[in-house]
């Protein structure tokens, strides 16, 4: 299940936040992370590798892309920033992936057509 990098990124900020490990306070950290994540997040993220707290980052690390931050968050990534924020700091756990393996129904995958004669 490919995860919205702005929703992971959103995620991302508030473990840093809950770790202590932004250089500020969150409320005013939140406006440049959301919207210009590059500012804000690798030296957040350096700095809790430096201080040895990055072991509950790791399920979320791995699941960011390469190109996480290259650049600013659209609107949509923005609004989903908030979303992974807000479920973050109220404790919901990841949404799962559900297995890929499960072959649909056949009405699913097929669509029976009869062509007039």
């Amino acid at each position: 299940m490919p995860y919205n990098r702005g929703y992971l990124l959103g995620r991302l900020f508030a473990l840093l936040a809950r770790q202590g490990m932004l250089q500020g306070d969150p409320e005013h950290v939140y406006q440049v992370a959301s919207t210009t994540p590059p500012q804000v997040l690798p030296a957040a993220l350096a700095f809790a590798i430096q201080q040895g707290r990055e072991v509950e980052l790791y399920p979320l690390t791995q699941l960011l892309p390469m190109d996480a931050f290259n650049s600013p968050l659209n609107r949509r990534e923005q609004g989903a920033f908030a979303l992974g924020y807000l479920q973050e700091r109220s404790g919901h756990p990841m949404p799962v992936a559900e297995d890929e393996d499960d072959e649909p129904d056949l009405t699913e995958r097929y669509e029976l057509r009869i062509d007039p004669p």
